[in-house]
């Protein structure tokens, strides 16, 4: 009669296939019994390694069909000559105001990775340069229900010219699951603009290539603890509780009779401004900067001569600073605006170095046509989406 292995014997001889494995760089297939994994699965180690970034590559559509408005047929002439670079075109007749969608893409992206960026390429052109004419694009991951707002290329050509709009960091203002890239899901919706008919539009191609890869890291919304004023108009910035900024609500910096004088534009010397920094942000050294947002909660004793807030940063403990992002008119009561965004680098790259505590500065500016307006800030929050090596 045959003995069993005894339980530990069978537990040492587990240990040393795994640490054998390890020890060639491999791992083991892992099997678990635990009731919250379905059906016992079998996990690779594949399923633990991150996802190589790579994209689609252009491809084409399949499909397509007339969408609503205008006058209801979007590109009736030879429609699918748009599936394919060359060898014919789809016509848009009397186009203004059309829509047409196309679809199944045969997307296939792997399982373990983020949607990081979508192109679409648009290769067209114009009967006439009359008028004011451009070509919309919009794209839906719910069969048409939904859709992103419209990217445009306004260029008049009257022979074809290739435009991409979107980019490898541009997921048009939403997050996607793969799931939205199926056949089922995914539409792309191109609309005919005109001020000028009729004006005939003219299609060669519309691929679209999608690119992936881990997902974008976030510090999230990270709190200033050191503030300063600045040069500019009464050299005192938020001369009232500035430290009130560090945090979400307890109390508001306030700019009292901002500015020694009138500004319309946030490069102005006139104007208050006042510098926060010491974030504390704990970027990974290698990491790939994708985009920054500085969120202002902020408002103004009055709308009349429209104010507004500026924003800079700097890398460099502020010797250097980025171009403006400002805020539309503020209200008179409290709301949060948001500069910047995650595909947004404010016009430069940065290395992990940049957002030291004895580097990052976030430079503020209260701009009014008036010199008799206060200005309120409760917090001053930053976000810095990054790809880490």
């Amino acid at each position: 009669m045959r003995r069993l292995a005894s339980p530990a014997l069978v537990l040492l001889t587990v240990a040393a296939l795994a640490l054998a494995a390890l020890s060639l760089g491999r791992a083991l297939a892992l099997f678990t019994n635990t009731a919250s994994v379905p059906a016992n699965t079998f996990t690779t180690a594949a399923s633990f390694e991150g996802c190589t970034a790579g994209n689609t590559g252009f491809l084409n559509p399949t499909a397509e069909a007339a969408d609503t408005l205008g006058g209801g047929d979007g590109f009736e002439l030879d429609p699918t000559d748009a599936f394919a670079d060359g060898g014919g075109y789809a016509t848009n007749n009397d186009g203004p105001g059309d829509r047409h969608r196309f679809y199944d893409y045969g997307f296939s992206i792997p399982g373990a990775c983020a949607i990081r960026g979508i192109e679409v390429r648009l290769d067209w052109w114009l009967d006439s340069a009359s008028g004011t004419n451009s070509i919309s694009v919009e794209l839906s991951w719910d069969g048409g229900t939904s859709w992103t707002a419209a990217k445009t290329d306004d260029v008049e050509s009257l022979s074809e010219h290739t435009v991409t709009l979107g980019a490898s960091v541009d997921r048009w203002g939403r997050t996607w699951s793969l799931a939205d890239f199926s056949d089922a899901n995914f539409r792309v919706r191109l609309t005919s603009n005109g001020t000028s008919g009729p004006r005939d539009f003219f299609l060669d191609w519309v691929p679209i290539k999608v690119h992936y890869g881990n997902a974008i890291q976030t510090s999230g919304f990270l709190s200033p603890s050191a503030e300063a004023f600045d040069t500019g108009g009464d050299g005192d910035g938020f001369e009232l509780n500035p430290t009130n900024a560090f945090a979400d609500g307890g109390g508001y910096a306030e700019d009292s009779e901002s500015g020694s004088n009138f500004a319309t534009t946030c490069n102005t010397t006139v104007r208050d401004r006042h510098r926060y920094y010491d974030y504390g942000f704990t970027i990974p050294a290698g990491s790939a900067i994708q985009g920054i947002e500085v969120r202002l909660d902020a408002w103004a004793d009055s709308t009349s001569w429209s104010p507004f807030i500026c924003a800079e940063l700097s890398w460099d403990g502020g010797t250097t600073w980025t171009a403006f992002r400002s805020s539309p008119t503020l209200a008179t009561s409290e709301a949060t605006f948001i500069v910047g965004g995650e595909a947004d680098d404010w016009g430069r790259t940065w290395d992990a170095s940049g957002f030291s505590d004895a580097n990052f500065r976030v430079r503020i500016t209260n701009v009014a046509n008036i010199k008799s307006r206060d200005f309120f800030l409760d917090w001053l929050p930053i976000q810095v989406y990054y790809d880490p090596p």
